[in-house]
């Protein structure tokens, strides 16, 4: 996935664009991770999916599932240190349970701070986010 470049100004006036710039890329990246999920799932459970929204590509503020979905778990683990998301447990899961409709049916789409996931695998990639619960602070 793409990254936006990083701020190497210190002055006050650059940060606005660079953190527009930033929001651009992160919701171009959602798309694409998007596409990719409807690509693997069936079209069918888009229709019967209630809890999406697409307000979630754009808020950068709330870690959704296509941040995560077919990223490296390297890479996903560091996403999540960052966020205080807690990943209690992975499940590796063969090439018919990584596409399955109940998987796509249990994904959490936004992930809260302070929650514990579990995450499915194939292939060393997440393909499946499953909320088990949040913390209290």
């Amino acid at each position: 996935m793409n990254t936006a470049p990083k701020n190497n100004s210190n002055t006050p006036e650059s940060a606005p664009q660079d953190r527009t710039l930033d929001n651009i890329v992160m919701a171009l990246n959602r798309g694409e991770a998007l596409l990719k999920i409807v690509g693997d799932f069936s079209t069918a459970a888009l229709q019967k999916l209630e809890v999406f929204r697409l307000s979630q590509l754009t808020n950068p503020d709330t870690l959704t599932a296509m941040d995560l979905y077919d990223r490296p778990l390297t890479e996903v683990r560091e996403l999540l240190n960052s966020k205080n998301i807690h990943f209690n447990k992975s499940k590796n899961v063969t090439e018919q349970e990584a596409h399955t409709l109940k998987n796509f049916g249990s994904m959490a789409w936004k992930v809260p701070p302070n929650s514990k996931i579990e995450l499915l695998i194939h292939q060393d990639r997440v393909i499946g986010i499953r909320l088990l619960g949040e913390q209290k602070p």
